[in-house]
């Protein structure tokens, strides 16, 4: 993934400027003074295949089924809220 983020003198008055800034062009995300991390909602068959609560629901063993002959894809997409800053 490549990203081309744009700032002004003002995003850099202070790291919550700076936050506010990223969050404005990238929607749900982690800033410190050295990375930047995006938050991307799991979908509910992910989740599935991930807690151990699912194992033994027909959802679980439907997508094991798709596993056990060959892969599956999700598609995961970060939100991006409406600002309230």
């Amino acid at each position: 993934m490549k990203v081309t983020l744009t700032f002004e003198k003002k995003d850099f008055e202070n790291l919550r400027a700076f936050e506010k800034a990223v969050e404005k062009q990238c929607g749900k995300t982690y800033v410190s003074g050295t990375y930047l991390c995006w938050y991307f909602d799991l979908p509910a068959e992910l989740q599935t295949l991930l807690s151990p609560v699912q194992r033994g629901s027909e959802k679980f063993k439907e997508l094991a089924a798709q596993l056990e002959n060959g892969s599956v894809s999700f598609e995961l997409e970060s939100q991006k809220p409406e600002s309230k800053l």
